[in-house]
């Protein structure tokens, strides 16, 4: 018997084990995260692409590659379930003014955004193009999260608030079922204001900060707004289930009483990644 094999058999399936169970609480969804990369990046500078050697198209497609890729690469990016989320809700008083968590459990996102800008920096100085861009792939999902107000709350799915599944339900099923009206909802509000001008006087890690904060405050409303969304599921009399069914999302009620807090949001990440991929590449 190859000993060496039978002790690590049960650590391989420990680990394949833990890539299905991790919770799905990561960013805008697919869709919105390409949102944020899509109209996010014509409002930066018209040289900040080929000073970074990268493109739209590529900004869009790797959009969500910390979600679909890194997650799986344990050894390569071992943390990378912390880096999603910041629960201000959780944190310390002195939370502005540090440079790391003090404690992990409660999420890395802001401080991990404030190291991939550094590290940005350096690459694109060293002109290491290939390594840059997986840095701006990661900063653009990122900039997602960090608009997104559940990835700031310690109630990140809605079940202390009686409103289980809201994550998903708010970030992915209901942007993707009211596409177009979300397109068209982010369109019109970037047309009416790209880049606020006072962000110009703001330090960019105050911006990032201070988005977090506002983010997170958010939350309240959007758990309110939802409230009204949340029923029991009609059952026809033919079809009547012996089981007692559970309350779930009315996606179109969902829509329409948090709609247009989703397009705020995706509007004020289009409108930060700009400024962000601005700070790296302008």
């Amino acid at each position: 018997m190859d000993i060496k094999k039978t002790l690590m058999r049960p650590l391989l399936i420990a680990m394949f084990i833990s890539l299905w169970i991790t919770p799905a609480a990561f960013g805008w969804g697919e869709l919105g995260h390409r949102l944020v990369a899509e109209y996010g990046t014509p409002l930066a500078d018209a040289k900040a692409l080929a000073n970074c050697h990268t493109t739209s198209a590529l900004l869009v497609a790797h959009a969500s590659d910390p979600d679909k890729i890194w997650r799986q690469q344990r050894f390569m990016h071992p943390h990378e379930a912390e880096m999603h989320f910041f629960h201000i809700d959780r944190q310390p008083n002195d939370w502005r003014r540090r440079t790391s968590p003090q404690d992990t459990k409660q999420g890395r996102l802001i401080y991990h955004v404030i190291d991939f800008l550094d590290e940005a920096a350096r690459q694109r100085k060293a002109g290491n193009w290939d390594k840059l861009s997986e840095i701006l792939y990661g900063l653009v999902h990122y900039v997602g999260d960090l608009t997104q107000p559940l990835h700031l709350h310690h109630d990140y799915d809605g079940d202390e608030a009686g409103l289980p599944d809201l994550h998903a339900q708010f970030e992915s099923k209901m942007l993707n079922r009211f596409e177009t009206e979300t397109r068209s909802g982010i369109k019109s509000r970037l047309a009416a204001e790209k880049i606020p001008e006072i962000w110009q006087t703001i330090p960019l890690r105050e911006l990032i900060f201070d988005t977090a904060e506002q983010s997170s405050l958010k939350v309240a409303r959007l758990f309110a707004s939802a409230n009204p969304a949340m029923g029991m599921p009609h059952q026809s009399r033919r079809h009547k289930s012996k089981r007692q069914p559970e309350p779930r999302f009315d996606k179109k009620l969902l829509w329409q009483h948090t709609g247009e807090l989703a397009m705020n949001q995706l509007a004020l990440g289009a409108r930060l990644w700009a400024q962000v991929f601005n700070s790296v590449c302008r």
